[in-house]
C-alpha cells in the first residue's frame, strides 16, 4: 500500500512527501477553496492507480448499511462541549461518521461570541436558520432527543428535528407564546421553514409557558413521534413518510436564545 502524496500543478511535482497513516483503499475526493477567493473549474479528471502490492478491502455485508448496535436506554451522544464543533462535517453528502454537531448558516462571528460555559447562544437573522445536526445517520434506530432550551425573542422559535435526510424531516417546534407544532417538512435545503413545505400533524398551545427554561425532547420510534416539554407530554402522532435519518435542533429566522445538555438516547 503506497503512502505517498505528491502535488502537481502544469506537469511540475512542487511537493511530495509520505504518510504512514494515509490508507489509499478508503476515503473521498473533494476540491474545496478557503473562505473569500473564487475559483473557477474547466475539467477535472481522476485516474485510479492499481498497485501490485495493494490489499483487497474486506467483502460489505451484502452491501447494505446496517444501523450502529445502541442497545435500548443507552445514550447514543451526551453533552459534550469537546465534540461540538462548527463545520465538522460536510453535510448530506459526506456523512461524516465522527461523534459530533455541525453549524449550518450560523455567522462564524456570532459563534465565536456564543460560547458561555455549556451553553451555545444563537442570535437568529431573518434569512437564516441556526442548525445544529449530529452527523452520523441513526437509520431507523428508535430515539430520543433532548435539550434544555431559552427563547429571549418575542417572536421564531426553537424545534428539535429527526429522520432528517435530503427529502425532509420531522420537526417538534416550539414558539415563544407556548404554541407547538409536530410537523413534517419536505423542504430538501436546509432553508427557511415555509408554508407549502409543512404538514402539521399535531399542534396546540400551552398555557403560562415560561420561554425563559424549557426542557424538550422528541421521540421518534417507528411510526410514532412523541413531543414533550418540562416532562409532559404535549403531543403524540404516527406518520410513515420518513423511516430513518439524522437528528438536531434549530432556531429559526428572529429566534433568539440558547441552548445545553442536548442528549440522544435509544428508546425501547
Amino acid at each position: 500500500m503506497s503512502s505517498e502524496l505528491t502535488l502537481i500543478v502544469n506537469g511540475e511535482t512542487i511537493s511530495s512527501v509520505e504518510d504512514p497513516h494515509f490508507d489509499e483503499r478508503t476515503g473521498q475526493i473533494s476540491i474545496s477553496a478557503l473562505d473569500g477567493l473564487g475559483y473557477a473549474l474547466h475539467s477535472v479528471k481522476m485516474t485510479a492507480f492499481q498497485g501490485l502490492n495493494l490489499k483487497p478491502l474486506p467483502p460489505l455485508l451484502n452491501q447494505v448499511s446496517l444501523p450502529p448496535a445502541y442497545q435500548p436506554d443507552e445514550t447514543i451522544f451526551a453533552w459534550d462541549m469537546q465534540n461540538f464543533l462548527l463545520g465538522c462535517g460536510s453535510g448530506w453528502s459526506g456523512r461524516d461518521p465522527n461523534p459530533c454537531l455541525w453549524a449550518k448558516n450560523l455567522r462564524k462571528q456570532d459563534w465565536e461570541r456564543s460560547w458561555q460555559g455549556e451553553l451555545v447562544w444563537v442570535k437568529g437573522y431573518e434569512d437564516l436558520l441556526a442548525i445544529f445536526t449530529y452527523q452520523p445517520d441513526l437509520y431507523d434506530l428508535p430515539i430520543e432527543i433532548s435539550a434544555e432550551t431559552t427563547l429571549t425573542s418575542k417572536g421564531g422559535g426553537v424545534a428539535l428535528f429527526c429522520r432528517a435526510t435530503q427529502n425532509g424531516r420531522y420537526e417538534f417546534y416550539l414558539q415563544p407564546d407556548g404554541t407547538w407544532f409536530i410537523r413534517r417538512d419536505v423542504n430538501v435545503e436546509y432553508g427557511l421553514p415555509k408554508a407549502k413545505h409543512l404538514t402539521t400533524l399535531a399542534n396546540g398551545k400551552v398555557e403560562n409557558f415560561s420561554p425563559e427554561k424549557a426542557q424538550l425532547s422528541a421521540t421518534c420510534n417507528g411510526p410514532k413521534l412523541i413531543f414533550n416539554l418540562n416532562g409532559v407530554e404535549l403531543g403524540r402522532v404516527q406518520d410513515t413518510l420518513y423511516p430513518e435519518g439524522q437528528v438536531g435542533i434549530f432556531f429559526d429566522a428572529f429566534s433568539e436564545g440558547s441552548f445545553t445538555n442536548l442528549t440522544i438516547t435509544r428508546v425501547k
